[in-house]
C-alpha cells in the first residue's frame, strides 16, 4: 500500500511537467549519426520510449530536456511502437519498432549508450527508480561511454 501511495504522489507531482511535452529528436538516420559520432568521439545516447509511457515523459521533461545541446553526446529517441522510418547503423531501411525488436528493447523507458557502429558502450539504464538521482546515474554512464570511446581511439 505504501508503494502505491508513493507512486500516485509521484505521478501527481509530475503531471505539470508532463504537460510541457518535452521533445527529443527522434532517430531517423543512425548510419549518419554513427558517422558523426565516430568522427567526433561522441556516444549516441538513445531513449527507448513508447507512446503510452508516462515515465518516459517524466524522464524527458525532468532529465533529458536540454541535453540535446550537450556537445559530448548525440541524443536520439526510439519509440518502440512507432513505424516511423529509420536508417539503421548498417545503412539499411527499417523502422523504430523493428529496430527495437531486433535489439530486444521492449521495456520503457530504457536509455542505451552506443558507439558509432551501434555497439553498446555500457549497460543500459532500465526504468526510472528515482527521478531525483537519475541525472547522477546518467552522467556516470555518459562518462563511462566517453572513457571507453577514448580508450578505443588510442
Amino acid at each position: 500500500m505504501r508503494f502505491f501511495i508513493t507512486a500516485i504522489l509521484f505521478i501527481v507531482n509530475t503531471v505539470p511537467h508532463i504537460a510541457m511535452g518535452a521533445e527529443i529528436m527522434p532517430a531517423t538516420d543512425l548510419y549518419r549519426d554513427g558517422i558523426q559520432a565516430s568522427n567526433s568521439g561522441r556516444p549516441i545516447i538513445a531513449l527507448i520510449s513508447a507512446a503510452d509511457c508516462t515515465y518516459c515523459e517524466v524522464l524527458k521533461s525532468n532529465v533529458l530536456v536540454g541535453m540535446e545541446r550537450d556537445q559530448r553526446i548525440i541524443l536520439r529517441e526510439i519509440n518502440i511502437d512507432s513505424t516511423q522510418d529509420l536508417v539503421d547503423f548498417e545503412g539499411r531501411n527499417t523502422d523504430h519498432q523493428s529496430f527495437a525488436n531486433k535489439r530486444g528493447l521492449t521495456f520503457t523507458p530504457t536509455v542505451i549508450f552506443l558507439d558509432g557502429t551501434g555497439k553498446a558502450l555500457t549497460d543500459p539504464i532500465i526504468g526510472v527508480a528515482n527521478v531525483d538521482y537519475y541525472s547522477f546515474y546518467l552522467e556516470k554512464k555518459i562518462e563511462q561511454s566517453l572513457e571507453r570511446l577514448n580508450k578505443s581511439l588510442r
